[in-house]
């Protein structure tokens, strides 16, 4: 592997073959030369319009922290991460997130900072929310998954872009499912 998910993540992880593939992609990644583009389905919902961009961009610590100090301890540095309004439900949204900044859980941390922790969380998230989405939506992730990672080929002058082009199933579930219960609570 050139570079590593948290092991709840899933989505794209970019494989070396060779020994030099394996410094050259090492050293983009290294370098910030990797954008990165992931898919976040957190909880709540936003009062923006679909397409703008915006920037959460509290200062982290190194160290991750955990559910009650999210931000960690101990000096913090620079984060940013930018993110994009896909679609929502009455309880939820989907989420675009690219990171410009990379720390420990970046996207997990700036998301429960935000009060909209990532569904499924099991270190940020409540225990109660993630009881509710196991006993009452069959909901069992976290809901983060990698869908984009571009680069310039360090040997060609051309940019690869690899992308996952689904959202996770049960990402896209928990979404419908809370649509079709807000249907049926304004149909009564």
């Amino acid at each position: 592997p050139v570079h590593r998910l948290d092991k709840e993540t899933s989505g794209l992880l970019l494989l070396a073959t060779e020994p030099e593939a394996l410094t050259r992609l090492s050293a983009l990644f290294a370098r910030g030369e990797v954008k990165k583009k992931y898919l976040a389905l957190v909880h709540g919902s936003f009062d923006i319009k679909n397409e703008a961009k915006f920037l959460w961009d509290t200062p982290l610590s190194k160290e991750a922290g955990g559910r009650n100090i999210p931000a960690g301890k101990g000096k913090k540095v620079a984060a940013v991460t930018q993110y994009t309004l896909l679609e929502q439900s009455p309880h939820y949204a989907l989420l675009e997130i690219e990171l410009l900044t990379g720390r420990k859980h970046q996207i997990r941390r700036h998301a429960k900072l935000a009060g909209h922790p990532v569904t499924g969380d099991s270190r940020y998230g409540s225990q109660r929310s993630i009881r509710f989405l196991k006993e009452n939506c069959n909901y069992h992730r976290l809901g983060l998954h990698a869908f984009r990672l571009s680069f310039q080929n360090p040997e060609q002058s051309c940019r690869v872009i690899i992308t996952s082009d689904q959202i996770p199933v049960e990402m896209n579930a928990l979404l419908e499912q809370d649509r079709q219960q807000d249907r049926l609570k304004q149909n009564q």
